[in-house]
């Protein structure tokens, strides 16, 4: 009798935990800031070293003298930069928060933080960039931004 309750209660446990958010990717932070050379928000990927290049010049268009990119193993990941977009003055970033794979694609969740009304800033444009590696497929990203 105890067996087949405790049969029945390890078959519930298993369906529940079918109708559970879609799992996290993990994923890796090369590093953020307030200066990327892309200036419309959203996320930018590539998937090969060539894609890698152009898309790390694009990006890097601001800094004197460039700085090279960084090493990517694209047998296992893509490179994404996360872009909020320009912004008027300082105080702004936004940080992925994590990867979730949803209708055939991967969602970025991020974080765009907000300077506080009332708060000094400079007053320079800014344009705030997280870049992550995400494993290596062929699904589209989406970025879903939270405030």
């Amino acid at each position: 009798m105890r067996l087949a309750t405790f049969a029945s209660l390890l078959l519930t446990a298993a369906a529940c935990q079918s109708t559970q958010a879609p799992t996290e990717l993990g994923f890796v932070s090369l590093g953020r800031g307030t200066q990327s050379g892309i200036t419309t928000p959203g996320v930018r990927v590539a998937s090969d070293s060539n894609a890698w290049k152009v898309l790390w010049a694009e990006h890097a268009r601001l800094q004197l003298p460039q700085p090279p990119a960084p090493q990517v193993d694209f047998a296992r990941y893509r490179a994404a930069i996360v872009i909020a977009g320009q912004r008027t003055s300082g105080g702004y970033s936004i940080s992925v928060e994590a990867v979730r794979p949803r209708d055939g694609k991967l969602t970025v969740h991020a974080f765009e933080s907000v300077p506080a009304s009332g708060t000094a800033q400079s007053q320079a444009l800014t344009c705030p960039f997280e870049i992550v590696l995400v494993p290596a497929g062929t699904e589209p990203l989406e970025l879903l931004v939270r405030y």
